[in-house]
C-alpha cells in the first residue's frame, strides 16, 4: 500500500513517464506473480547504497530490542546501524525520462533480451495501492555532491536511499522502497534477512504499454506478444523509438 511522506519528493508532473528495463525472465516473473519485487538495498550491487554525505554526523545509536517479554538495550556505531539499515531496506527503481535512454538499454540489457515497461508516477502508485501486504513510499532519487552537500533532516533515515551522489545523475531514478519491521534480526541475523520482497500491484494499471528494444526482431515482438497474451495482459507491444540505422 502507497504511503506519502515529506521526505519523499514526488515529480512534479505525475503524468511524466517512468520506464522499468528488464529481461525476459524477469518480465515472465511480473506476469505471473503480478507482483513488484523489491530488492534489498545492500544487493543492489552500489557499495554507497545508504550511505551518507562527509558532513552528516556520525552518532551512536541506543534501540531497545525485545525478544518476547524481555527488553534489551543495545548500542551501535553508525556504521553498525546503517549496515543493518540496508539489510532492511527494499527498494524497485524505476527511470524518469519523457523518452527511451539508449544508455538504460545498454545498462540492464547488454547480455540477453528484454523489454521496458512504460509508466507513469500517478500508475505505479496506482498500482501499487491495491494491497495493504507492505507500506511502500515513493519518491524520486535526488544528487548531491557527497564531499560538500548534506541532507535537508539527518533524522530521516530514509533519505540515504533517496540521495545519490551526482555522478550517478544519468540514472534520474525514482524508488518504490519498503522498510522492514525485523532491525533484530537484520542485527542479530542477517543471514536470515530476505533477498528481495514482492508487493502484488494492479498490472493493467501500471503497465501503459510495453516497448522492445532497438534491435528486436520480428520473432521477439512475437514471443513478448504472446507472453502477455498468456497472461491476460492486453497492452501495446511498441517498437523503440530509437533509430536502427543512421538517415543519409
Amino acid at each position: 500500500m502507497y504511503i506519502p511522506i515529506d521526505a519523499c519528493q514526488l515529480p512534479e508532473n505525475m503524468e511524466s513517464r517512468i520506464w522499468r528495463y528488464i529481461d525476459i525472465p524477469k518480465l515472465v516473473s511480473l506476469l505471473d506473480t503480478r507482483s513488484l519485487y523489491f530488492s534489498r538495498a545492500d544487493l543492489l550491487g552500489d557499495p554507497f547504497e545508504g550511505s551518507h554525505p562527509k558532513t552528516f554526523s556520525k552518532t551512536e545509536f541506543k534501540l531497545v530490542i525485545e525478544q518476547g517479554e524481555k527488553k534489551q538495550e543495545i548500542t551501535l556505531s553508525s556504521e553498525a546501524f546503517y549496515s543493518a539499515l540496508r539489510r532492511n531496506t527494499f527498494i524497485n527503481c524505476w527511470h524518469l525520462n519523457p523518452d527511451e535512454s539508449h544508455a538504460m538499454w545498454s545498462v540492464y540489457l547488454h547480455e540477453q533480451p528484454g523489454v521496458a515497461i512504460q509508466s507513469t508516477s500517478n500508475r505505479l502508485i496506482s498500482a501499487l495501492s491495491i494491497d495493504e501486504q507492505h507500506k511502500v513510499n515513493v519518491g524520486r532519487v535526488r544528487y548531491i555532491d557527497y564531499a560538500t552537500d548534506s541532507f535537508p533532516d539527518e533524522n530521516q533515515t530514509i533519505h540515504g536511499f533517496l540521495y545519490k551522489h551526482k555522478c550517478y545523475e544519468h540514472e534520474r531514478e525514482l524508488r518504490a522502497i519498503i522498510r522492514a519491521d525485523h532491525i533484530p534480526t537484520s542485527i542479530f541475523s542477517p543471514d536470515k534477512v530476505p533477498l528481495g520482497k514482492v508487493h502484488p500491484v494492479d498490472l493493467d494499471v501500471l503497465v501503459e504499454r510495453i516497448v522492445l528494444p532497438p534491435d528486436a526482431s520480428p520473432w521477439f515482438e512475437k514471443v513478448v506478444t504472446s507472453l502477455l497474451r498468456r497472461y491476460g495482459l492486453v497492452k501495446t507491444v511498441a517498437h523503440s523509438s530509437i533509430p536502427r540505422k543512421p538517415q543519409w
